[in-house]
């Protein structure tokens, strides 16, 4: 339970409390008049701000105890208009959460627009810059979420960021030069490890956009191995986080076809993905592979084949 969740339940619950300790005042004081129902009103109200139906109807199944137990437990009689005024607050209090719920998922729906936009944006710059890589985030997004799925640890929500994310894994490789991301023979060992930079750069790029924090592993460690011989920590095992795990074999497997290699089957890639098991990748991880390559393979650009 987030804190959020946690906090709204406690207020509810010492209201409640508050409530029927008010009912038991009113029996000790029969004379009293009862008060406005406001507190009643206005947790109500302020439920459907919480975006949860679940709040919403765990509020109103609680008044509706609340006022059962003050009728049959305490005898206090309630006015008609004010069981009529409650009534009324209860169906608009569901309609307002509807009202809401519809605004914020269009909101956010426009938000996610624009941020893969946004992202498809900075990636056709990096693709001007490195010919060589065009489409490669893009599959390597599509690859990864589909495995990152089959794991079963990430909701719809985490998805998403997960996906966009990995859209902008190489984001990094902007600012390495040109003559050596383009340099068509192979590279020496200083030109090598200018490359190895392109995560801690990544990195720099996004450090201080909220966006991106909690899956920032995914362009800092996406290069690691199982192993611990990757870059740029020399992680090993389980301390490379599950979000780079994943995308290092999404990555692998579509970077196969493409920059320092000639092009491999799908078949073949699959094969050396099988045999990086437990050295370059994660045994468990494979296993997943194992069971999304299908999809993958019916994903395979037409450069691929």
């Amino acid at each position: 339970m987030n804190k959020q969740m946690f906090t709204k339940y406690i207020f509810l619950g010492v209201s409640i409390i508050y409530l029927l300790a008010y009912d038991l005042m009113f029996i000790r004081n029969p004379d009293a008049s009862l008060h406005i129902p406001y507190l009643e009103c206005f947790l109500v109200i302020s439920a459907p701000l919480f975006l949860s139906i679940h709040y919403l109807l765990w509020v109103s199944i609680c008044m509706i105890c609340r006022f059962l137990i003050a009728i049959y437990y305490f005898d206090i009689n309630y006015p008609i208009s004010l069981v009529l005024l409650f009534l009324t607050i209860f169906v608009t209090s569901f309609f307002v959460f509807l009202s809401l719920k519809f605004l914020v998922q269009k909101i956010k729906a426009s938000y996610e627009k624009q941020m893969k936009e946004t992202a498809l944006s900075i990636m056709r710059i990096m693709e001007l810059k490195d010919q060589y890589t065009k489409g490669h985030s893009e599959h390597v997004a599509n690859y990864a979420t589909i495995l990152a799925k089959e794991t079963n640890e990430y909701d719809d929500n985490s998805l998403k960021q997960f996906h966009f994310i990995c859209l902008l894994h190489d984001i990094g490789k902007i600012g390495i030069p040109d003559e050596v991301l383009k340099k068509a023979s192979s590279l020496t060992e200083e030109e090598y490890n200018i490359i190895k930079t392109h995560p801690q750069l990544g990195l720099e790029v996004f450090k201080n956009i909220s966006l991106i924090k909690g899956s920032e592993d995914i362009i800092l460690s996406h290069h690691e191995r199982w192993d611990g011989k990757g870059y740029p920590q020399k992680l090993k095992g389980n301390q490379i986080p599950l979000c780079a795990r994943i995308v290092a074999i999404a990555d692998a497997f579509d970077a196969m076809s493409r920059a320092y290699r000639s092009a491999l089957s799908p078949e073949e890639a699959y094969r050396r993905i099988i045999e990086g098991s437990g050295t370059q990748f994660d045994p468990s991880i494979v296993e997943v592979f194992k069971k999304v390559f299908p999809l993958w393979e019916k994903m395979v650009p037409n450069f691929f084949r």
